[in-house]
């Protein structure tokens, strides 16, 4: 209802669906007695808030489409989302979420009414992952499925770990794990403990049949999950960010 001044009034109340009814009598009399909204405005917000509710009248927004990902720098880039369908209140406000990999702990980054954000301070070597979500007068939309995003890589960084046609030792088309495994551990310079377990488990995900073999649709599967656009000599520097070694 874009009036959150008055949402620890109800929730100290604990004020369900239940009372909208008893909270409409009378002009609304019991919203400025029991509750202490004065405002005369902001209870007729409420109020029409409530009843539609209250009769079913419209629906919550409609899911959004994905965000999309603009301008992508070394640092961050922008993000950007239309407004779904609303059938009887307008959208008016909307949540962006994200998170930094698959898996990980979707944070709130903005909320408002706009529909594009700039974000900056963002790691170079990270896949996120963004989600959106729309309100209206009548409650919030399923949150969009999720968009990846990756910052623009220059110099180093974006430089290919080798030929993988090389890596291909008995020229069979795909790489097995002994192959992938060496030339992965090779650009990561060693074989610690903690890169093996790493790599493993990187590993694991992509090879979705586990016949220990990854074809080249297994990497273009997985890669694009991730939302990266790499070329076919940058494989391994996309395992590497899989993996999470940057370094």
């Amino acid at each position: 209802v874009q009036l959150p001044q008055y949402a620890p009034v109800f929730a100290d109340n604990a004020i369900s669906g239940y009372e909208f009814r008893a909270l409409l009598e009378n002009g609304g009399s019991m919203l400025k007695q029991e509750l202490g909204i004065d405002n005369r405005l902001h209870r007729r917000q409420l109020m029409r808030a409530m009843t539609m509710r209250l009769y079913g009248v419209g629906s919550v927004p409609a899911k959004p489409a994905p965000p999309r990902w603009l301008e992508p720098r070394e640092d961050g880039g922008s993000v950007a989302w239309d407004s779904p369908g609303s059938d009887g209140a307008p959208v008016h406000s909307y949540r962006l979420q994200r998170n930094d990999g698959i898996g990980a702990e979707w944070l709130t980054v903005y909320e408002g009414p706009g529909r594009t954000i700039r974000e900056a301070a963002l790691r170079t070597h990270v896949t996120y992952q963004y989600r959106v979500q729309a309100w209206s007068m009548l409650g919030h939309s399923e949150y969009s499925d999720p968009m990846t995003a990756r910052c623009r890589t220059t110099g180093a960084g974006a430089q290919s770990l080798g030929d993988v046609r090389q890596a291909d030792g008995n020229a069979d088309g795909v790489l097995d794990r002994s192959e992938l495994r060496e030339l992965i551990l090779g650009e990561l310079g060693g074989h610690s403990p903690e890169v093996e377990a790493q790599l493993r488990t990187a590993l694991r995900n992509v090879d979705r049949n586990v016949d220990g073999l990854l074809t080249a649709d297994e990497l273009e599967s997985y890669r694009a999950q991730l939302g990266t656009s790499l070329s076919v000599d940058e494989v391994v520097d996309w395992v590497e960010h899989a993996v999470q070694l940057p370094q």
